[in-house]
This record gives C-alpha cells, sequence and structure tokens, in this order.
C-alpha cells in the first residue's frame, strides 16, 4: 500500500510480489496503449509501414543488426562517441536495415510453408 497521500507515494510501487497498484499501472497503461493503437490502425498501416516491415521479420532483424551496428559504430567511430553520435548510429542503422529486412521478407514469402527459412 502507498506510504502517504500524494501521486509520488501511489506511483512507488512494488514489482515483486506484485502489488495492486503495480497491477494497476502496468495493466491500465498496456490497455489504454492498447485502445489507442485499435483506434489509429489505418493510420498505423500506412505511417508505421517501416515498422511493420521490421516486425515481419523480426528474428532476422535481430540476427542482422549486430552486424550492421558493429560495421557502422567500427566504421564511423572508431573512439567512443557521445549520445548524440549514439543515436545517429542508431538511426542510420535503423534506417538501413529496413531495405534488408524487406528483401528478406520478400524472399521469405518466396519459399514454400515448410521451407526453414520461413521459420526466420
Amino acid at each position: 500500500m502507498p506510504a502517504g497521500q500524494s501521486l509520488i507515494d501511489f506511483l512507488n510501487v512494488v514489482k515483486y510480489p506484485p502489488s495492486l497498484t503495480f497491477l494497476v499501472l502496468s495493466l491500465g497503461f498496456d490497455l489504454v496503449l492498447l485502445s489507442l493503437f485499435s483506434r489509429a490502425a489505418h493510420w498505423l498501416s500506412t505511417v508505421a509501414r517501416p515498422l511493420v516491415t521490421l516486425g515481419q521479420a523480426a528474428p532476422y532483424f535481430f540476427l542482422s543488426h549486430w552486424f550492421v551496428y558493429a560495421v557502422l559504430g567500427r566504421a564511423f567511430f572508431p573512439t567512443p562517441g557521445g549520445l548524440l553520435a549514439t543515436y545517429l548510429i542508431w538511426i542510420v542503422g535503423l534506417v538501413s536495415l529496413i531495405p534488408i529486412c524487406k528483401a528478406y521478407e520478400s524472399f521469405k514469402h518466396r519459399m514454400p510453408a515448410a521451407s526453414v527459412w520461413r521459420l526466420l
């Protein structure tokens, strides 16, 4: 239970064991996001198409992003950079991974349904 009556005391939640406040906050936030996403389905299908492409090739994205970010990090910033350099590499990596994942997605859909390539 919250120690006091302020909003900060209410947001001070305990995850293990799950308190009622933690469950209400986490599930409530998830349900609000689910409702917003369901109402914005048309907008998401057009504007967020690159994210859908990355999501449909998720295991391939997971494996290939290690190599893409390793190459980008070594090529452009051999010494550790700041936060701005990190965000720059992150955005360039995501943009470069979209056509790679789109090409893999089209390759995957050309394979037969029993192919191992359909699992990645």
